[in-house]
């Protein structure tokens, strides 16, 4: 195979009911607090950088819940694209996250989670260890992802890369750039 899809994997977050944020501070805590704390110490600290007025428990409870499921029609997406291509799932993740989707590795060739590489988007380094991981080229490899500063930092490195905003406009990418089967 020549290619290597990466990154277009999202959860489908109904909604996120006990918590909802705006702003531009970091959701994900791959390599902060964890894994050098504990979930509790990760929702006291997560609680008072947002100023949220919610016990951890429920903080936790919430957090814990958000992704949900793959989109409908991903699951087949995907098996039609591992035909042709490796695909991989590179995900901004954390263990409370990680550990209700461990199945996730059976849908992709490769899965590599931020939290357990050390490195997360957008920082270069974690595109770097994902291309050292599949061992492929940057020239040899598509990369999907809903945030530009993602898709950004891909690119800066020779990963062709795209902004995606949600599971239709990634089919519509995939069918432009002829990758479907």
């Amino acid at each position: 195979m020549s290619r290597c899809l990466a990154g277009f994997l999202r959860f489908a977050a109904k909604t996120r009911p006990a918590l909802r944020l705006s702003g531009t501070k970091n959701l994900h805590f791959a390599n902060a607090p964890f894994p050098r704390f504990s979930a509790d110490e990760f929702a006291d600290s997560f609680i008072a950088e947002w100023g949220l007025r919610l016990a951890p428990r429920a903080f936790l409870k919430a957090f814990t819940s958000w992704p949900r499921q793959f989109f409908p029609g991903a699951r087949k997406t995907i098996r039609d694209l591992r035909a042709n291509y490796m695909v991989g799932c590179l995900s901004n993740s954390n263990p409370l996250h990680w550990q209700r989707f461990g199945e996730l590795e059976d849908d992709f060739d490769i899965t590599l989670f931020s939290h357990l590489l050390g490195a997360i988007k957008p920082d270069p380094e974690i595109f770097v260890l994902a291309l050292g991981k599949c061992d492929v080229e940057p020239s040899e490899v598509y990369f999907f992802d809903d945030c530009s500063a993602n898709v950004h930092s891909a690119q800066s490195l020779g990963i062709t890369a795209f902004h995606v905003d949600g599971f239709e406009s990634l089919q519509d990418v995939l069918n432009i750039q002829g990758l479907m089967p």
